[in-house]
């Protein structure tokens, strides 16, 4: 006669119903902001051929190859939408301004991205080092309304506007940046007394544990596509690294046959941060790394029944010159 009473009461505790079946994991979702600038208001900040081209390359990657939902993907390029509107309002395009590129990280995502989703931002377009000895002189991102007199002002520090998604330690966040702190083409300004090293730039990009930074060149400008149109050098290498539907690639696999491709190598491609090997951007991979629910509740599912990536690289974390020619 105790038996039903004691099967009820054990089913309780760990947090099944006795009536009905456990609700499925969510599976974790691809989130991205991609951003491409060719041209600047300002005309004394040199253009980017090719930059709004590659983003648009990305987004159609993510959408059409990998088989994300297209609402799950922002593309930010000049001629798009100037303003938001509410942050919960479906969005598909907006104009690359400091203020939006703000409001897409720092509002857009964290109102869609739960634990255990993976969170891209790509950007194409000019940066600029900081001041060299200057400890309070930051490394930036040029959006569309930067102004070359005023750079240190109005340039976007992305390490800030990552900070707080990033310190939850809750989603892997993959930086892929698609120029160089000399520039894209061409500098984007007189690079005297500007530090051209990314080196302090990656350490701030990835000092939270799940962090990871892609940076297309070091030292010199990033090439500008051919007259041909094909993609960047960037672009090209790191899409093409991620594999096929039939045959995908993780990304520490993607990592290592970029790293290979030899205008990348020539540019001076770096990478720094940690990559586990359950990071991907194709969903079945992604879906795959989260493990099987059970009955009664673990450390690694959270009150929502979401799994968190685990909160620590599972290979050393590195920031180097990535790769030489083999």
């Amino acid at each position: 006669m105790m038996r039903p009473l004691r099967l009820a009461v054990l089913m309780s505790l760990c947090g099944v119903s006795a009536f009905a079946q456990p609700a499925p994991m969510r599976a974790p979702k691809l989130w991205a902001v991609v951003v491409g600038i060719d041209a600047y208001e300002d005309p004394a900040i040199p253009a980017c051929k090719g930059a709004e081209s590659d983003a648009r390359a990305i987004r159609s990657w993510l959408v059409d190859t990998a088989g994300w939902e297209g609402s799950q993907v922002l593309l930010m390029e000049p001629g798009a939408p100037k303003r938001p509107g509410p942050a919960a309002q479906q969005i598909g395009r907006l104009s690359p301004s400091r203020e939006n590129l703000d409001w897409a990280v720092k509002e857009w995502l964290p109102l869609r991205v739960k634990p255990g989703d993976v969170v891209l931002i790509a950007f194409a377009g000019q940066a600029i080092g900081g001041k060299e000895g200057d400890v309070g002189s930051r490394d930036l991102l040029l959006p569309l309304d930067a102004r070359s007199d005023r750079l240190d002002d109005s340039g976007w520090v992305l390490p800030d506007a990552i900070d707080t998604l990033a310190s939850r330690g809750e989603n892997p966040i993959l930086l892929w940046l698609d120029t160089s702190l000399s520039g894209r083409g061409r500098p984007a300004a007189n690079l005297a007394g500007r530090r051209t090293s990314p080196a302090r730039w990656l350490g701030e990009l990835t000092r939270w544990p799940g962090t990871a930074a892609w940076i297309a060149a070091e030292g010199k400008p990033v090439a500008l596509p051919g007259p041909d149109g094909n993609r960047g050098a960037f672009a090209n290498a790191v899409l093409s690294a991620m594999g096929t539907p039939e045959r995908p690639k993780n990304l520490l696999g993607g990592l290592f046959e970029a790293g290979r491709d030899p205008r990348l190598v020539d540019q001076g491609f770096r990478a720094a941060g940690g990559l586990g090997p359950e990071w991907s951007l194709w969903p079945k991979m992604i879906a795959a790394a989260v493990p099987p629910r059970r009955n009664c509740s673990s450390s690694a599912a959270t009150p929502t029944g979401s799994w968190r990536w685990p909160s620590r690289p599972t290979v050393p974390r590195w920031s180097r010159r990535a790769w030489t020619r083999r």
